[in-house]
């Protein structure tokens, strides 16, 4: 899910409406939401529903108002073995610059094996919420630490194969 680009609404290369919702293996990279109110989740919005992604990198996607990768209303989400690297949010409180959270009601979040690193905006590089919610970070390398729940975690640099680019493939010990 390359370059795409949308002025309103959310996720700018994919809005999942209702779940579940299973991504594996995928690539979401230079995608944008701009302008007009919401503009969340720069390439992916889960809206409703438990969602996994594992095994899936985003890059350089940005969100006007927050999750500048992804931004999730789902009951509730596991994401592993992925990368968020150089997303962006631009605007408010709690934008989270690679994921953003937000729910009325409490959205459990667990995260592991995720590399998290150069991301922008208002919040530090993992994750912001608006609401309620739970997050777990396991076994993890975050930009800036993890002081919330969950073990393991790194504050270091990555090693990625291709260093000048921050993106998968990773180096063997990595």
């Amino acid at each position: 899910f390359s370059i795409n680009d949308i002025d309103r609404g959310g996720g700018g290369a994919l809005y999942v409406a209702a779940g579940p919702t299973t991504i594996l293996g995928s690539v979401f990279e230079d995608n944008i939401v701009v302008q007009n109110s919401p503009a969340l989740g720069g390439a992916l919005h889960l809206a409703d529903g438990p969602a996994l992604i594992a095994n899936s990198r985003f890059s350089r996607n940005f969100a006007l108002q927050g999750g500048g990768a992804v931004y999730i209303e789902a009951d509730e989400a596991v994401i592993a073995n992925s990368t968020f690297a150089r997303n962006q949010s631009a605007s408010g409180v709690n934008t989270g610059s690679a994921i953003r959270v937000s729910r009325s009601t409490e959205t459990d979040v667990t995260l592991a094996n995720l590399i998290a690193w150069q991301n922008t905006g208002s919040l530090p590089p993992i994750l912001g919420s608006e609401s309620g919610g739970s997050f777990t970070v396991n076994h993890s390398i975050v930009e800036g630490g993890w002081a919330g729940a969950g073990t393991n975690n790194l504050d270091t640099a990555p090693l990625y194969a291709d260093a000048s680019n921050n993106d998968n493939p990773h180096q063997p010990a990595s």
